[in-house]
């Protein structure tokens, strides 16, 4: 568990739990995931959500960080791995790993919200943990799909 690829998750959501801050309800706007971080999932006993902006972000170039994690939820990881597979199709950068036809991480690098191409880069992550566990992660901000990558996925030893 040291060497969870999602290390750094655990880590924002301890800092979190200290300063945590509403996000805009419309990031997500569009997207497939929207539904899933309409707040129904923090009165969920198998899920921990995230909502971080603000300057903890700035070290990292993003202006916010939404996440769920469930366990022992087979049709909640799949709901997750089904709206990021569809957000993923209007990708502008993306790297996904799948065992067979299902879905085991993916991330994907989102066109602008604003049509004109402006605005911040907008990512969806996934990543399945382990039957019935997952992690949906959803940020903005001013970086690149591969440093984010290389921020929440380590090489394993």
């Amino acid at each position: 568990m040291k060497n969870s690829p999602f290390r750094f998750v655990r880590i924002l959501a301890l800092c979190a739990a200290a300063f945590l801050l509403s996000a805009p309800a419309w990031a997500q706007k569009g997207l497939h995931v929207e539904p899933l971080f309409d707040g129904s999932y923090e009165k969920n006993p198998k899920a921990v959500t995230v909502d971080v902006r603000g300057k903890r972000l700035k070290p990292y170039d993003l202006t916010l960080f939404r996440s769920i994690t469930v366990h022992g939820s087979p049709h909640d990881a799949d709901r997750m791995a089904a709206a990021a597979l569809a957000d993923g199709q209007g990708a502008v950068n993306s790297e996904v790993v799948k065992r067979g036809k299902a879905l085991v991480a993916g991330y994907y690098q989102l066109p602008p919200r604003d049509r004109k191409g402006q605005g911040p880069n907008r990512f969806v992550l996934f990543r399945r943990l382990e039957e019935g566990a997952a992690t949906l992660i959803y940020l903005e901000g001013e970086t690149e799909l591969e440093k984010l990558i290389r921020l929440f996925v380590k090489p394993k030893k």
